[in-house]
């Protein structure tokens, strides 16, 4: 009786360090994307407060060791810390701009197995726009497995629930008012053991001159895409494949979003 009841306890000590661990993981990797998305734009403001009252001067007198250039909303280079800003040609043409957009490219990696093979020796993967899916499905399978019948994970911005709540009732998810203060509510929806996940333009951003400057990229300029519409919201079973349609129905607009969502019927979409 005894050595059951330490077995059993030991399983359920080992079961909440996997499901601690599982979470610590998820919100270090949550915290350190806001810190360097909140220290980028608090940099960029400093900077363009600072251009704003001294011009040119200021820039010219900032001591700094990363490049630093200042380009105006038609791509007009302006200001280069490491170069002659007068013979740059635009922006949106720069070297650095269309070696970037050739790295971007899916077949230059291999899946063998579980072996992953690069192509070309400059390969990074960046699995942002993913990870966050892949550790809501993984903590379910994990709750599910040791008898969990009803939990909210929320992981920000992704938000995966296992069964109902605990009276039988659905889960109330809230999907943000994208640019209205947090907690403010477009809508809300009330599901039961599936993913809410959203994608938006308006948490990560930065202003200049009227425009907004957002973390999302087109893969074919390298600047932020231009969206039809500044948040998508997919429901679906699996928080990775929500994590994948969100962002990309944000990119394709309504009817390309519509078409590729239509490939899945377990999927809605919300734009």
């Amino acid at each position: 009786m005894t050595a059951k009841l330490f077995r059993t306890s030991m399983a359920v000590a080992v079961s909440v360090m996997v499901l601690s661990i599982a979470l610590f993981m998820g919100m270090l990797y949550q915290y350190f994307s806001d810190q360097m998305m909140t220290e980028l734009e608090s940099e960029t403001w400093l900077v363009s407060r600072g251009v704003e009252l001294d011009g040119m001067d200021y820039l010219n007198g900032l001591h700094t060791t990363s490049r630093v250039t200042w380009v105006a909303a038609d791509g007009t280079v302006l200001y280069d810390n490491e170069a002659d800003a007068s013979t740059m040609e635009n922006h949106a043409d720069r070297e650095e701009i269309r070696e970037a957009l050739e790295k971007v490219d899916g077949s230059s990696i291999r899946l063998e197995g579980r072996i992953l093979y690069f192509e070309r020796q400059d390969t990074i993967l960046d699995l942002g726009a993913l990870a966050k899916g892949y550790i809501s499905d993984k903590l379910k399978e994990y709750l599910k497995a040791a008898g969990v019948e009803s939990a909210l994970i929320n992981l920000g911005g992704n938000v995966m629930t296992v069964g109902s709540k605990p009276d039988g009732s659905p889960w109330t998810v809230g999907i943000q008012k994208p640019f209205a203060p947090r907690g403010t509510y477009e809508k809300t929806v009330s599901v039961e053991d599936r993913a809410v996940i959203s994608a938006g333009t308006y948490e990560r951003y930065y202003e200049w001159q009227g425009q907004q400057y957002h973390h999302i990229l087109d893969p074919d300029t390298g600047y932020p895409a231009r969206t039809e519409y500044a948040q998508a919201t997919i429901i679906s079973s699996s928080g990775l494949l929500g994590d994948a349609l969100s962002t990309s129905c944000l990119l394709l607009g309504r009817e390309g979003a519509e078409a590729l969502t239509g490939q899945f019927p377990d999927t809605e979409l919300i734009l």
